[in-house]
């Protein structure tokens, strides 16, 4: 399958948001029609507003410009443990660690 492009990831996740063009662009110090065109794929940001836009959404470089990091499952898991509660991601982690003790003195 294919992965979502720069401006098909950033228009979800203002889309997610219930945000307009125009919100975002404010909080970026740009213009709507800039915005509109890294969304369109029409243009892509320069270095400091592909910063701001990733702090804006709180969401990775690395994810934004499509730059492998994981695969399959653990890409899927790792995106929804970043959108859990910290108390429930440390009970993830702890059910983790119990499974690798079991499987490691299981006899």
């Amino acid at each position: 399958m294919k992965e979502a492009s720069f401006g098909a990831k950033i228009k979800a996740l203002r889309t997610d948001l219930d945000l307009k063009q125009s919100d975002v662009a404010e909080k970026l110090g740009i213009s709507q029609s800039v915005y509109g065109n890294y969304e369109q794929g029409k243009r892509n940001p320069d270095f400091e507003t592909l910063v701001n836009i990733c702090v804006f959404y709180q969401v990775s470089a690395d994810y934004l410009l499509g730059v492998p990091t994981e695969s399959g499952c653990f890409s899927a898991l790792s995106g929804t443990l970043r959108s859990m509660h910290p108390a429930d991601q440390q009970r993830v982690c702890e059910y983790a660690e119990m499974l690798c003790f079991y499987r490691k003195h299981k006899k």
